[in-house]
């Protein structure tokens, strides 16, 4: 197995690495509320950015990367406001120490599988997966290979740092078949693309720090307008009450 940490440009970059969503004048966005977020959620933002800013007057500053590592960075007492979570499991975690967060699953993300037309079975293919020590996607595609009868021991994995690095190491030609969100299949040409409707994964955030502004985003990430957009970009609708898809 190998664990690949080269940044791959032809998706969102693999480091941390933090970006201000600046939609509408910035002497209309002087508050300004910073998210970590999930690699994997981090385009359809950039898609809803424009409907949360101009709902709630507050500039997005984003900070995206694995989960575990953002985790990791809150736990430390990094200045994040909100955390958009690829799993339910690290805001369980959080809510351990401190209960009274406020929580809520804001979609329901699904497992996806892209392969070179040639690509060979999966015990022959080279495959790429998201890290499965600090990426939820990674956890989800080593249950999926599992379920195919295969075991990760007699694979040839490739790992990244995070599910947004995946579909790069394919576009490249490093591997043969890629597991990754099916937020990012959208667009992609020269490849088979499968959705994989029983992997899903709810994926919870938290409102670490409850400011009028804050709060004001973490309401409007449940918003109407965002829940209808959710199935364009790849997600299922998560019920208001649970986390599961409506």
């Amino acid at each position: 197995m190998r664990i690949l940490t080269r940044a791959i440009t032809y998706w969102v970059r693999l480091s941390v690495w933090a970006v201000g969503f600046t939609l509408v004048g910035h002497a209309a966005m002087a508050r300004e509320v910073t998210l970590a977020v999930a690699s994997n959620f981090v385009p359809a933002l950039a898609v809803l950015a424009p409907t949360i800013e101009a709902e709630t007057g507050v500039k997005l500053r984003v900070v995206n990367g694995a989960t575990g590592k953002l985790y990791a960075q809150i736990t430390q007492g990094a200045p994040f406001d909100l955390f958009l979570a690829a799993d339910a499991l690290h805001v369980e975690k959080y809510l351990t120490n401190k209960p009274d967060t406020l929580h809520a699953t804001y979609a329901i993300g699904q497992l996806a599988r892209l392969s070179r037309p040639d690509a060979p079975e999966l015990a022959q293919a080279r495959i790429a997966i998201a890290d499965p020590a600090v990426a939820p996607y990674g956890v989800l595609a080593m249950e999926a290979l599992s379920e195919a009868g295969v075991e990760a021991g007699e694979l040839d994995l490739v790992f990244g740092p995070n599910v947004s690095a995946v579909a790069g190491f394919l576009a490249t030609g490093n591997v043969d078949i890629a597991f990754v969100a099916a937020s990012q299949i959208s667009g992609i040409q020269g490849f088979d693309a499968e959705i994989l409707p029983e992997k899903t994964i709810a994926q919870d955030m938290l409102l670490i720090n409850d400011t009028p502004d804050a709060r004001a985003v973490f309401d409007a990430l449940q918003s109407a307008r965002v829940r209808n957009a959710l199935p364009q970009l790849g997600y299922l609708v998560p019920s208001l009450d649970k986390g599961v898809a409506e």
